[in-house]
């Protein structure tokens, strides 16, 4: 069975994660070396059906930082402990193995990310980091919006950012290693939340 005859038996719905999917791998090499035909040609598609799903390059691009983005808000589902240092250590354990799988992705995504993006790019890059709070506090098993917790929200904004900054060092400079990373990253959050915030453990 050829490509076009498994492309024509796709629905819409396959058909467009497809087409993301491709694109996601080649904005990896910088957006202005990606085009709608090569992104079109890689998913085994026409551009008219590109830009049926996606209208323009940009918009197209925008999809696929989403996309990218919001791999750590995704990776927290299911994390089970009985205390509070075994959740954020089962945690970040999934987290790093997460940006391990899809390390060319996730690097691609800190350098828009650390590269001061503005527009559409920036709110796609805040809205992911809000929701990877939401979802790591929810991980941990921290609810409520009573002061202590608004505070946690804020503080663990920035340790997002000290965290893709890790996973750079780790995945892209190799300067740290993972064991190394995931003891930053564990003994950071625990002090943020057990010290700095100052709830119970």
């Amino acid at each position: 069975m050829t490509d076009a005859v498994e492309t024509k038996r796709m629905d819409g719905y396959q058909r467009r994660e497809q087409i993301i999917a491709c694109a996601m791998r080649l904005f990896e090499r910088g957006y202005s070396e990606v085009s709608i035909g090569d992104v079109a040609e890689a998913a085994g598609v026409g551009r008219p059906l590109v830009h049926h799903y996606f209208g323009t390059k940009r918009e197209l691009y925008l999809e696929a930082v989403r996309r990218l983005t919001y791999i750590p808000a995704v990776v927290v589902t299911g994390i089970k402990g009985a205390t509070l240092d075994d959740r954020i250590d089962a945690s970040i354990d999934r987290w790093l193995t997460v940006a391990w799988r899809h390390r060319n992705m996730w690097v691609s995504t800190i350098a828009i990310d650390a590269g001061g993006s503005a527009g559409d790019v920036d709110k796609i890059m805040r809205e992911a980091d809000a929701v990877a709070v939401e979802r790591m506090m929810s991980a941990l098993g921290i609810e409520g919006n009573n002061p202590e917790i608004e505070k946690l929200r804020i503080q663990m904004l920035a340790y997002g950012a000290m965290a893709k900054y890790a996973s750079r060092l780790w995945l892209k400079e190799q300067s740290i290693t993972r064991d190394e990373a995931h003891r930053l990253l564990t003994a950071v959050l625990r002090t943020i939340i057990v010290d700095v915030v100052g709830l119970e453990a």
